[in-house]
């Protein structure tokens, strides 16, 4: 892959490499992924008329450890506040009590905790007693996954998998990646749902490149290859293929492969058209077998000085000299189960943090420089239309960390909120600090926080903004 830096937003920060540090708890648990269904009949409910049109309303079939699950309790046959208690079970594991309450409009609100193992067949319970002695009992089938990342322990010397609550930035970890000592800052982690894997690509301490598959459920290594060179934009097709991107500098072209996860081999697919250089941001769409990459054109048979002077050169803006130079922003289709470009088209601006939501559309973010915020906008894969769906609370800068959360419409978002400081000190000065003194002295005189922002995929509202204790690197969820 041609070495490429980050195409940033207007306030991107390479700052976000930052080794990550917390170091909590481990814990191993068991799972094997299969489809949840929401239960269609309660022994309390059956003579409801209403009941079947309220199933809907029961709850979400996907938990997201740390988020309240709000449900509707007419629709549990919950009608007294008395005696509420709830409990999750998996087959053959014991009850795991649950926090379960009232919220501010009636509704009832459960908490899943971190420290639960994560699984795709748990049966929810919820039970009411009445003042006379009656009482209510419904069961509800459902998948409880999390936020996840990977953070370095400096004490322990390994890379770990850990849950996060994205509620109150605490997290749990739940497992090792094996040997894992580097990761590219692009964090190349990716997760296989139907198979129940994550993979992740990076360097041991030899700086030898493997690919180390782990199950997502339990955090458990399950296997480790080498592989001949860095991955980027990798995706995983509706075939269960595992595809990637890659620059070959003989032919000067972007190339599409296919990986095999158990060998490490890989297979050419296709090529990116004239894609010379671009983000690494890749969005896949399963349901039509297509693959969208965004990227530049235009710099490799480009004048790069346009025999300009250097005067003139200088009086051009950024946008100005790119336009002269021919640069310019693409997205690239192709077919994601045979590598075959299918359409390619220019686009006004690029892309950061794709991401393909319930209604089709492309989210990301981009920096509106007038109004001095991060906008949430969606892009029509078809028309190419852009929409301005929302803004991205007090975001300042990131790395374009985004996860989507199809099953319940959220977007989460992970940057830094507030300025950076002016530390006042001569040039001199800020040459004779290390990295880590200069990067301690920021963090104690700025107003920088790192902060996760829950946004709605649908509608771009802002949902929930929590501080972040640390930087969390390839956020990733798991159901």
């Amino acid at each position: 892959m041609r070495p490429t830096p980050p195409l940033p937003n207007t306030r991107s920060l390479i700052a976000l490499l930052i080794t990550l540090g917390l170091t909590m708890l481990g814990c191993a648990d068991e799972g094997a992924p299969t489809t949840s269904e929401i239960v269609t009949e309660t022994p309390d409910a059956a003579d409801d008329e209403a009941y079947d049109d309220r199933l809907d309303e029961r709850a979400s079939a996907v938990w997201i450890m740390g988020m309240p699950q709000k449900l509707d309790p007419a629709a549990f046959g919950v009608n007294s506040p008395d005696g509420l208690s709830a409990t999750a079970t998996r087959p053959g594991g014991d009850a795991v009590a649950l926090d379960v309450r009232y919220d501010e409009t009636g509704w009832l609100e459960v908490d899943v905790p971190l420290e639960m193992p994560m699984a795709p067949d748990y049966t929810f319970t919820l039970f009411s007693s009445a003042p006379d002695g009656a009482g209510s009992e419904s069961d509800v089938e459902v998948t409880v996954g999390s936020l996840i990342g990977i953070r370095w322990n400096a004490e322990a010397s390994q890379e770990e998998l850990f849950r996060l609550d994205p509620m109150t930035g605490e997290t749990f970890t739940y497992g090792v990646v094996g040997d894992l000592n580097f990761i590219q800052w692009t964090y190349p982690m990716l997760v296989d749902p139907e198979r129940g894997l994550i993979y992740v690509d990076g360097f041991d301490a030899n700086s030898d490149q493997k690919l180390y598959t782990m199950d997502m459920w339990t955090g458990d290594l399950l296997d480790t290859v080498a592989l001949e060179q860095p991955t980027a934009g990798w995706e995983i097709n509706s075939e269960g293929s595992i595809v990637f991107f890659r620059w070959n500098e003989g032919a000067q072209v972007e190339e599409m492969l296919r990986l095999d996860p158990t060998t490490g081999d890989t297979e050419l697919m296709g090529t990116v058209g004239d894609l010379e250089f671009w983000s690494q941001e890749t969005v896949i769409d399963n349901a039509a077998n297509r693959i969208y990459a965004f990227g530049k054109t235009g710099l490799l048979s480009a004048d790069p000085d346009l025999g300009l002077s250097e005067e003139e050169l200088e009086a051009l803006s950024p946008e100005e000299l790119a336009a002269l130079q021919g640069e310019r922003d693409k997205v690239y289709v192709l077919d994601s189960l045979t590598g075959e470009l299918l359409d390619e088209a220019e686009l006004e601006e690029q892309p950061l943090g794709a991401q393909l939501n319930s209604q089709g559309a492309i989210l990301y973010g981009r920096w509106n420089a007038d109004a001095q915020v991060e906008e949430l906008r969606a892009l029509d894969p078809d028309t190419l239309e852009v929409t301005t769906l929302g803004t991205i609370g007090d975001l300042n800068a990131w790395q374009g960390q985004t996860v989507l959360d199809n099953a319940n419409d959220r977007l989460f978002v992970f940057g830094i909120a507030g300025q950076p400081a002016d530390l006042g000190l001569s040039e001199e000065e800020l040459e004779a600090l290390s990295p880590e003194e200069l990067a301690a002295l920021q963090e104690r005189q700025s107003g920088e926080q790192d902060i996760l922002y829950i946004m709605d995929s649908l509608t771009g509202e802002l949902l929930e903004r929590t501080t972040l204790s640390a930087r969390v690197g390839a956020p990733r969820i798991v159901y």
